[in-house]
């Protein structure tokens, strides 16, 4: 991860997106991700990607 900035929504909403040093899955190229919600963000829990034969998969 190179960075974290904070969208704005018109309603206020205040959505995190995090920026990434470009990577490849699913022949496309990742290079930010929001996170959905400030809520989601500030949760304890923390996500993994187990990379398998044929596909990425992500859990909580």
């Amino acid at each position: 991860m190179r960075k974290v900035s904070f969208n704005i929504g018109r309603s206020g909403r205040i959505t995190p997106v995090l920026e990434l040093t470009p990577v490849r899955l699913d022949d496309r190229t990742v290079s930010r991700i929001s996170t959905g919600s400030l809520q989601r963000w500030q949760s304890p829990t923390r996500w993994t990607v187990t990379p398998s034969a044929d596909r990425q998969h992500y859990s909580k």
